[in-house]
């Protein structure tokens, strides 16, 4: 026996084979749990009747946009790792000179026996190289992975750290650029679930993020 039931949430009609009694059904379109009170027709979720006349369902607007649709099986949509040159490019551009002019020097003091500074160059373009090579280790293992459900905040490459937020939770997404931010299109973007300024998910030196706030928003009840 199949009966219809509305998502409290979203109001979208569900399907429900052979429903029990307290059975969970989520609903397909924002995750919601809806729980069963009864097992008859026009069975609805926490006690709300199934209208035959509830409004139609709204238009999955991450379909529309290109990407996956909202309902269905969680896939990811987007991943974003901080950016480096954009989010330091004096810092990079100056390491990268430092490197490359410490072993061309380097080089040149050694076949003219000026042993010293040769010594001193090399040493000045290991510590820039080994700066560079910090930094985007660093980036490397810090990223945001959104999905159509969810949008997870994972740090650390050997030791990691994640926290996540369900799309249907998000209650507010603040993206913040400085000047110089918004001239290298970079900018810090915070995630929250709540109404005040405590953040689930924050991540610096994110490239483009306005585009990475309308993706999410595309996932969200709006």
């Amino acid at each position: 026996m199949n009966v219809q039931i509305t998502c409290d949430n979203c109001n979208t009609t569900i399907d429900v084979a052979d429903p029990t009694p307290g059975q969970k059904v989520a609903c397909p379109r924002c995750g919601d749990v809806n729980v069963l009170r009864g097992a008859g027709p026009g069975t609805a979720s926490v006690g709300t009747p199934a209208r035959r006349d509830a409004a139609p369902a709204r238009e999955d607007r991450a379909s529309v946009a290109g990407y996956p649709p909202a309902t269905g099986p969680e896939v990811d949509v987007l991943r974003v790792r901080p950016a480096l040159f954009r989010a330091h490019p004096l810092l990079v551009t100056g390491l990268t000179l430092i490197v490359v002019g410490g072993a061309v020097g380097a080089v040149i003091a050694a076949t003219t026996a000026l042993i010293p500074v040769a010594v001193a160059a090399a040493v000045a373009a290991l510590v820039a190289l080994g700066v560079l090579v910090v930094m985007k280790i660093k980036c490397l293992g810090e990223g945001l992975v959104i999905t159509t459900k969810r949008t997870i905040d994972r740090e650390g490459l050997l030791r990691k750290t994640t926290s996540e937020v369900l799309h249907a939770d998000i209650r507010n997404v603040q993206v913040v650029q400085g000047v110089w931010e918004r001239l290298w299109r970079v900018g810090t973007l915070s995630i929250s679930s709540a109404a005040d300024d405590v953040a689930e998910v924050r991540m610096r030196h994110i490239p483009s993020p306005d585009r990475v706030r309308a993706i999410i928003d595309l996932y969200r009840n709006l």
